[in-house]
Parts: structure tokens; sequence; C-alpha cells
């Protein structure tokens, strides 16, 4: 009897622990819940993850293109590729590459020079000894031909520089010539070498010439070319977004615009051998924007990219503009250093209705607005 009684004292202690099917379901429907509830945060974090070590890792090739101009002592750059020609894709780059320097060209033996014109504007160079810059001189674009363009091939381009002696730079452009043109026709480059001449009284008196007829050695720095490198892929679903991308505290002079012919072209920032960004360009047009402050871009989500609707609100893709998941990358063209900063609160947003125009009187009150948070820590970091 005693051990029945044991046997039986068991089997409801080891009874008492079990679960019952009611229970099992109302612990998974607990935890159903709780992940419903925790899902969006915790995308939320990887995507803000993401998009900060994409920002970090863009500031490093950034940096990496600044350093080696310092170390080289030459002109090196980054390009920012435009995806494509059509409207969302001239909006943005996924993809940025590197620009490596090209070695000065003094013509093609010892004896090559430039023969300076007295008129102090140009400069004559014989085909035989400069045989570059004769083959560049075909590739430009012939004024008699309507509507012929530079071809972006050739190895020596207009808005280049050429060195005189005294090391002095000058941007010139090349005189076309004909590939038929006879071996003694010499090549001609234009530039502009005229000084203003002080008085007496210490103002200025018209122009000084300072140049004479006679041969001098030279060196052209050309701009730098796609290097070979590994490209700077952003990960999938990010992308640098030019519709606000731009210049000082307002500006998107980065946005495609056909008006200002920068549709689909990409964007070439380069880096001066003392570190400080020594032009950004239009690499198509050769078209120079001089950054008149700060260089802002914007980077977000690929989705979020909305060249149809620059102000849209909706949930499922919000423009990055008004997303606070965004980040600005700051180049600073006085220093050439690079920082990232998150975006801040946009206030004033138009009225109800689709906005496509980058020129919309609303667009640089909202950019401004966005920008502060970066303009502050551009401010206060002075590394």
């Amino acid at each position: 009897m005693m051990k029945f009684h044991n046997e039986n004292r068991v089997r409801l202690s080891s009874g008492s622990n079990a679960f019952t099917l009611i229970e099992v379901l109302v612990v998974l429907f607990i935890l159903l819940i709780l992940t419903a509830i925790a899902l969006p945060t915790a995308r939320t974090l990887v995507s803000d993850q993401q998009l900060t070590r994409a920002a970090r890792g863009l500031q490093s090739y950034v940096d990496t293109a600044r350093n080696r101009a310092i170390s080289e002592g030459r002109e090196v750059g980054v390009l920012l590729e435009r995806t494509s020609t059509d409207a969302f894709g001239r909006a943005l780059s996924l993809r940025v590459r590197q620009l490596a320097s090209v070695p000065p060209y003094s013509g093609d033996s010892s004896d090559s020079v430039a023969v300076l014109q007295t008129n102090g504007i140009s400069a004559q160079f014989d085909p035989a000894s400069n045989q570059l810059l004769t083959i560049s001189a075909s590739m430009v674009a012939d004024p008699s031909v309507s509507g012929d363009v530079d071809d972006l091939k050739a190895p020596i381009r207009n808005g280049d520089l050429i060195e005189l002696p005294g090391g002095r730079l000058v941007p010139f452009n090349i005189v076309f010539r004909s590939i038929t043109a006879l071996p003694t026709i010499p090549v001609v480059i234009v530039f502009d070498l005229n000084e203003p001449r002080v008085g007496s009284e210490g103002f200025p008196s018209g122009n000084k010439l300072i140049s004479v007829e006679r041969p001098v050695k030279y060196r052209i720095h050309r701009r730098p070319t796609v290097s070979s490198s590994t490209p700077y892929d952003l990960p999938r679903g990010l992308a640098i977004d030019f519709n606000y991308s731009g210049f000082g505290v307002s500006g998107n002079q980065l946005a495609p615009d056909d008006n200002l012919m920068i549709a689909a072209n990409h964007i070439a920032i380069i880096f001066g051998p003392d570190g400080k960004v020594a032009s950004v360009t239009d690499t198509v047009t050769g078209l120079n924007l001089p950054p008149t402050g700060l260089i802002f871009l914007l980077l977000g989500q690929t989705d979020g990219v909305r060249p149809e609707d620059l102000f849209s609100q909706e949930k499922k893709a919000t423009a990055n503009l008004l997303s606070l998941d965004s980040i600005w990358l700051v180049v600073n063209p006085s220093t050439g250093r690079v920082i990232s900063a998150p975006l801040a609160s946009v206030a004033s947003i138009p009225p109800a209705g689709p906005i496509t125009d980058t020129a919309h009187v609303s667009l640089p009150i909202a950019i401004a607005q966005a920008r502060s948070l970066a303009n502050l820590a551009e401010t206060v970091d002075t590394e």
C-alpha cells in the first residue's frame, strides 16, 4: 500500500510540471507580438548602420585621393558616375572611381619647345617634335563644321594647363589642325599672358605683355584620368542623391539640369598637390563648377531618389531630403578635408502635390535646413 501511494505521488508531481497546449499557444502568441513590435526597430537599426558604414567607406575613399595628391605632388581626384541618361539614372550615383594623375608632357624630343608669340596670347609648336599635341589638335572641334565637338579621348584637351619658365601655369585652348595639314604648319594653342600694367600712382593703366617671340621649354599638365584601381561601389539600396547635392548652404548645382549642361554627365572632384579642391568639373562639357562653399553630397536610400517628387513623404519611399536616415558627405574646398554628418529635420515642406523642378523656390530653404547640422559639424570639427 505504501508503494502504491508513493508511485501515485510521483505521477502527480511530474504531471504538474508539464504545459498544456493552451499555455504553449499563449506563449507563442506573445512572442509573435513582441517580434512584430521589435522587427521594424531592428530593421531601422540595420539600415542606419549600413548608411553609416557606407558614409565612412566613401569618406575614406575620397580621403585616399586627397592623400595621393599631396604625396605625389600632382592633381588626383574622384569621379562620381551618374548611372544613366534617364530622369532617375542621372539623379544618382552608385559608383565612385579614382582619378589618377598623368605625367606632364614636354614634347617627344629633347629639343621640343613652345615658341611664344609677341601678342602674348599664343604659342606655336613643331608637329615633328610635339606629336601628342599634334594628334590632339586634330581631335578638337573643327570650327568650320557646324555642331562639331571636342573628342574626349584626346590625350591633351582644352582647359589643360601649360607651365612656362618661372613656374607659371595658365589654361589654354588648342586651335584645330586638320590631319591633312602639311608637316610644316605649326600646332597653335591660345592662352592669356597679359598682366595689368601699374602706373606711377599705383593704379592699373592698360595691359602689359610679358612674353616675347622666343622658344622656351614647357610642360603641359593634363587633367587626371580614370584609374584602373578598384572603384567604390555603394552597398545595395544606397546611392548618392544628386537632386540635393551641391555647394554652399543651400545650393544643388549637381542636380540634373539640361539648362546647365550637366544632364547626365559625370562629376569630377579634383584635389591639388596642397590637398585643397582644385576644381569640380563636368567631365563631358569640361564646364568648371567653382565651389561657392562647402561641397555637399547626399547619401541616402536608392528608393528615396525621387526626381518625380522631390518632397515625397510616402512611408515606403520617403525622399532622401526628408529622411533623417540620410547622411551628408561634406568636402571643404579650402582644406580638402572630408567629414560625414547627419541630416537635420526639414520643417518647410511645400503644400501637397509633387514638385519635380530642382529650381523650385522651396527647395533651397529645405536644403539649408537639412544641412544645418552638417554646417555645424564642419564648423566645430577643426581637425
